[in-house]
């Protein structure tokens, strides 16, 4: 999100509501509980998978398209508590690797079968339950385990975008060392971009796929569930930033630095852990969910008081959407139509609820809403589990190897999670973190190339290139050389240093001379990543060339042993081994060479071929 819109969010008419663009949205919500002999059984899996799924199935309007398949096994008391809201929850399969695969294969289907023109579809990949690295369980078929790995979940996606060229896909991970998926370990435990110690961003990590992944956390951390919201807190706090939560500039689309910074506040408000993510075509400004439309919503205007506000089934669990609403920001939750009940927790204490209605494609004005003073057990935000607490504290993390956390405390995280508002200047700071630069080691480079160190101040680059150039003096003929460079190279620069040597043959008999040149210049500029495997880069170079004649026969050289040096270019490479390159560079070269006591200026073309050495 620009700066510009953060300013603007008091700009959008409260309430107004834009019409949809007609994107089709496919979702897959994954949620299986089961562990392993070291992994103990989860408890909130399938809740996290319905309550991400029903976010999504919220979306749908006559003029969008909204198919949402969700693979979980639901218990009873869930789909009592759904059943009471009069929500479909019934799941579409269990949460294997052939429901998955199968559910893959219609998604395929039915976007080869959407008429041509019509606009770029979403897609949704979303997972709850346990974590080993590179991979997330599965309920198994045969065997003791089933998962699936990172790159097959790439290697899926890879498959719809050839389908669908256009499709942008997210995927959302709530599980323990679930960066794993999408960034191999690098040396000595370089884990990527933890949003406490790093600069908040990461510009590429899956390949050259247009994807934007947010997860529950880094290498080696684990994530937690919450037994007072008997859900994943990084679920929790996704869902309610996808309903509406994070859409800081009321412009009724969910961007993706608005979720990341809001996943970020209130996921590490909850557990003290903090998110990492990828964002898609490393833009922070990409669109993470289009809220538009005639939806069930609900909206919290200016006349609204303020205060946490907490969106539930009619008996209390599950928890669909929390978010704190101060008197100058306006906020819409979008859901799926059906009964819920409504809490508000006021800033000087004090809890109040109503039972709410969501109608389809209408929404309700929470000022027109009539509250009552909460009972006891809404207050303190405990239902589920309240029979069998062993009130251990909040949830903590345990060891990296150890299993999905799995705290049981009061509602006092909760409370401290939404305890403040959302606000605007959160967003700008990822931002304006992002654009400067500070990224980790893998940004800007595919995972398998860079050096553990390349993201800490750039990494460093030896080339070497033959060299077919015009001749200065403009004599005419082909000369011919080397060049060597060094550069410091970053995310988006380089700077470093270049030196290079021609020679070219002139003239006959008598009259036959060698002329060289040896050139020195100091070059920076800009760098794009175009791909997993290609960079492109311009040059602009200033520093000293030495132009020299070397006759036959024995007359003395002449020339200019000082002349000033313009340089510049434009360069792709290609990576072909873990951190070789070859590519090739076109320049132009300027020298103001000194001829019979003047200078002029003789401006040079030159095609390169090069290979380069990155550590």
């Amino acid at each position: 999100m620009a700066t510009g819109e953060a300013a603007a969010a008091g700009a959008a008419a409260p309430g107004a509501t834009s019409t949809a663009p007609a994107a089709d949205v496919f979702g897959v919500v994954i949620g299986y509980n089961g562990g392993q002999q070291h992994l103990p059984t989860l408890r909130f899996a399938d809740d996290d998978a319905i309550r991400l799924g029903m976010v999504l199935k919220g979306l749908d309007t006559p003029e969008r398209r909204v198919r949402v398949w969700t693979l979980t096994t639901v218990d009873a008391e869930t789909g009592k508590a759904m059943a009471r809201a009069g929500l479909d929850v019934r799941p579409d399969g269990p949460p294997t690797r052939t429901a998955l695969e199968r559910t893959l294969a219609e998604i395929a289907h039915e976007l080869a079968a959407r008429p041509r023109g019509a606009p770029p579809p979403v897609f949704y990949l979303m997972y709850a339950g346990h974590g080993l690295p590179g991979r997330v369980l599965l309920q198994p078929e045969t065997g003791p385990e089933a998962a699936i790995t990172g790159r097959e979940i790439r290697a899926a996606i890879v498959a719809l975008l050839r389908v669908a060229p256009g499709l942008r896909p997210f995927v959302f991970v709530d599980a323990c060392r679930s960066q794993s998926l999408f960034a191999p370990r690098g040396k000595d435990a370089e884990i990527g971009p933890d949003l406490a110690s790093r600069a908040l961003s990461l510009e590429r990590s899956v390949d050259s796929i247009p994807l934007g992944v947010l997860t529950a956390s880094a290498w080696g951390k684990p994530a937690g569930e919450v037994d007072g919201l008997s859900a994943g807190s990084f679920s929790y706090v996704l869902a309610s930033g996808l309903a509406g939560g994070a859409d800081v500039d009321g412009n009724q689309v969910v961007s993706f630095g608005e979720l990341v910074a809001f996943v970020a506040l209130h996921t590490q408000r909850l557990t003290g852990q903090m998110p990492w993510f990828a964002p898609p075509g490393n833009d922070l400004a990409a669109p993470a969910l289009d809220l538009r439309g005639p939806h069930a919503r609900l909206e919290l205007l200016a006349d609204a008081l303020p205060g946490r506000y907490r969106v539930e089934a009619v008996s209390g669990r599950p928890i669909f959407a929390e978010a704190f609403k101060d008197a100058a920001r306006t906020l819409q939750l979008v859901l799926p139509a059906g009964h819920y009940r409504l809490l508000r927790f006021a800033p000087a204490g004090g809890t109040t609820q109503a039972s709410i209605e969501l109608q389809s494609g209408q929404a309700l004005d929470v000022a027109t809403i009539i509250f009552a003073t909460a009972g006891a057990g809404a207050a303190e935000g405990r239902t589920r589990g309240e029979e069998d607490s062993d009130d251990e504290g909040p949830p903590r993390a345990t060891n990296p190897d150890d299993s999905h956390s799995t705290g049981e405390p009061d509602a006092e995280p909760a409370e401290m999670a939404f305890s403040e508002p959302f606000l605007p200047g959160l967003v700008t700071t990822l931002v304006a973190g992002y654009d400067a630069g500070r990224a980790p080691p893998e940004t800007g480079y595919d995972v398998d190339r860079a050096p553990a160190d390349a993201g800490q101040g750039g990494m460093n680059v030896v080339a070497v290139a033959g060299v077919l150039a015009a001749p200065p003096l403009g004599v005419g003929g082909t000369e011919r050389g080397i060049a060597l460079s060094y550069r410091r190279q970053g995310v988006r620069w380089f700077a470093g240093g270049r030196l290079a040597f021609g020679r070219s043959d002139h003239g006959a008999g008598a009259d036959q001379y060698l002329l060289d040149r040896f050139v020195a210049l100091a070059e920076a500029g800009p760098v794009w990543a175009l791909g997993s495997r290609l960079e492109a880069r311009l040059a602009a170079g200033l520093g000293a060339a030495s132009i020299v004649q070397r006759f036959a026969g024995g007359a003395p050289d002449r020339g200019d042993p000082l002349a000033l040096s313009l340089g510049g270019g434009a360069a792709v490479d290609g990576r072909v081994a873990h951190n070789v390159s070859v590519g090739v560079q076109g320049r132009v070269q300027a020298d103001w060479i000194r001829l019979d006591a003047a200078r002029k200026r003789f401006v040079t073309p030159t095609a390169e071929l090069t290979a380069s050495l990155q550590f």
